[in-house]
């Protein structure tokens, strides 16, 4: 299997070393490049820029070496690989979605993410983007333990936002608990948990691994 790859890879390389020459050709005896043609040598490059990152990936994939960043579709060159820790599919191929959602289901903000950044980062700049928006901080926030830290923690209480509903990942102290008890809590919770059915149908449309957040 490998001595074939190395053959395939061996084919491609010719190949694409043949068609890089043509382009050169082609471009040095057309005097002026419309922008028709000068998208289609655009196209022929960047493929032939995958194809050699899928070669160099295969060649590192046989040697049994990591591969960092790993392309995984020449179709979108962009898609990463995913983890997300399901049992039926714990990786999952596309980008990570970051989806705001307001009272009444209205999505007033979203964001495409390359690869898979922790979701802690993420908080802070859609408060940001919110705040431009709207003018003003939301009411509630509410998201699933992968947006805590001690830096969000604070940063949406330092905006003065009402609710503040982010579950404490790891061991809790009785103060935590009977916050994470409370009425308002709960119920900010449970709004954020009828979001997800806004994440399965745009999944569902898109063909993407999202999170949620939601800002009222």
């Amino acid at each position: 299997m490998r001595r074939i790859t190395e053959e395939l890879a061996q084919i491609g390389l010719a190949q694409g070393r043949a068609v890089a020459q043509l382009l050169d050709v082609a471009k040095e005896q057309i005097a002026v490049v419309d922008q028709a043609a000068a998208h289609r040598i655009a196209q022929v490059e960047d493929a032939l820029r995958d194809l050699k990152t899928v070669i160099r990936q295969s060649r590192a994939a046989t040697a049994r070496e990591r591969i960092p960043d790993r392309m995984v579709s020449v179709a979108d060159p962009d898609a990463r690989p995913i983890k997300k820790g399901k049992l039926g599919k714990p990786v999952q191929f596309g980008y990570k979605v970051q989806i705001m959602e307001a009272e009444n289901g209205f999505v007033t903000d979203y964001a495409v993410h390359t690869g898979n950044p922790p979701d802690a980062e993420a908080l802070s700049p859609a408060l940001d983007r919110h705040r431009a928006q709207f003018g003003r901080d939301p009411d509630i926030v509410a998201t699933d333990r992968g947006y805590d830290s001690a830096h969000n923690q604070q940063d949406c209480h330092d905006r003065d936002i009402g609710t503040v509903a982010i579950p404490k990942r790891g061991k809790k102290s009785a103060a935590r608990i009977t916050e994470e008890r409370t009425p308002a809590f709960r119920r900010a919770q449970r709004w954020r948990a009828g979001g997800e059915g806004t994440m399965s149908r745009l999944k569902t449309e898109i063909w993407a691994p999202a999170q949620s957040i939601s800002g009222l």
